[in-house]
């Protein structure tokens, strides 16, 4: 009877430990997804498919800079649009003015217009502007008759701003008293046309206590028989005049 061979522990272990090795170096274990897809493509595609994939990561960072660019320009822009809408003068810019005609109150929309120096409310319908070197205008789109308007007139006093302005006219006034701001002088044409007109002095400046030399003539004409209807609204339109400070 023959005897029966064993086979050393060492040589098992061996065998084992090989087969291990193998079974590491065909790929038993997992592996990444992006590493199974460059392997799956082979050779001749795996470059490929690494460049594409670069190259998808440049675009992604470049769009997310470009994207943080426009959001840059555009908050530029809001920040100029809305410094560029500042307005000069603290008054609101729109508003309701009731005014009185016959004993009847009207509401009338208006829009602030700021000039150099001063502002106005100027009612929203009803009036077409008109400008001159020294003097903006506004007369009625129904009678061109009434009109109103600002002048300003530098290096005289108020006196003789008034008188320089009433002289040039063309209307007679009888009464040459008073003439500034609230209390205008009235004058009268050969077509029966009212003018009045009244001078407002520049206001101090917040920077000094001093006054530039600029006066302003605020003044406004209408027919004789319309005194109760334009006559009442212009008085009331050209009292909201303000000096700027």
């Amino acid at each position: 009877m023959k005897s029966t061979k064993r086979i050393p522990h060492s040589i098992l272990l061996s065998a084992v430990l090989a087969f291990l090795l193998i079974c590491g170096l065909s790929g038993c274990g997992q592996t990444s997804g992006e590493g199974q897809s460059l392997s799956s493509a082979g050779p001749e595609n795996a470059g490929a498919l690494q460049q594409e994939s670069s190259g998808s990561s440049a675009k992604e960072s470049e769009s997310a800079a470009g994207g943080a660019a426009v959001g840059e320009e555009n908050g530029s822009a809001a920040s100029s649009g809305t410094a560029a809408s500042g307005h000069t003068s603290d008054r609101s810019q729109t508003t309701v003015l009731e005014i009185t005609v016959e004993g009847e109150t009207e509401r009338v929309p208006a829009t602030l217009y700021t000039g150099s120096g001063y502002s106005i409310y100027i009612p929203d319908e009803g009036w077409k502007v008109g400008t001159g070197e020294n003097s903006v205008s506004w007369t009625s789109t129904d009678n061109d008759r009434v009109r109103f308007s600002v002048t300003s007139v530098t290096g005289k006093t108020s006196g003789e701003a008034l008188t320089g302005f009433v002289s040039g006219s063309g209307f007679v006034f009888e009464d040459l008293q008073g003439g500034g701001y609230g209390d205008p002088l009235f004058g009268r044409n050969e077509n029966d046309d009212i003018l009045a007109v009244m001078s407002a002095e520049s206001a101090e400046t917040s920077e000094s206590t001093e006054k530039d030399d600029t006066v302003f003539l605020i003044s406004w004409t209408y027919p004789a028989e319309a005194e109760e209807g334009f006559g009442a609204r212009l008085a009331q339109i050209t009292d909201t005049f303000e000096r700027s400070r």
